[in-house]
């Protein structure tokens, strides 16, 4: 037997599917290709990769306006062990999970 369908998680205001993922039977189990926790530390990853990111950003004001006197300090970025940061954080991932109902219900389609 073959079994070979998949699961689009789509977002009215995403220009495209936020994730899809395909079930398939390999090895007389249905697997989920990408896993399903792959799919989730992805999104989480680019949500905290966005600290680092921030973090990064470079001071371009002194070539922007040589004559005046600006402090040589980085530019200030969000904190991801701030309290509000670890909350969204939380947040993002319960909706994930949450999003993740849609897939098991396609695997337990298959599993009747």
């Amino acid at each position: 037997m073959c079994i070979r369908d998949s699961f689009t998680l789509t977002d009215p205001t995403s220009p495209g599917p936020v994730f899809t993922v395909e079930l398939i039977l390999k090895d007389n189990a249905l697997t989920f290709d990408p896993p399903l926790e792959t799919v989730m530390g992805s999104m989480l990853g680019v949500f905290d990769d966005t600290f680092f990111w921030g973090s990064q950003l470079l001071r371009i004001d002194k070539e922007v306006f040589p004559i005046m006197e600006l402090s040589e300090e980085p530019l200030p970025a969000a904190n991801p062990t701030e309290p509000e940061i670890r909350e969204l954080r939380a947040v993002l991932a319960e909706k994930l999970q949450g999003a993740m109902e849609g897939p098991m219900r396609l695997h337990q389609q298959y599993l009747c």
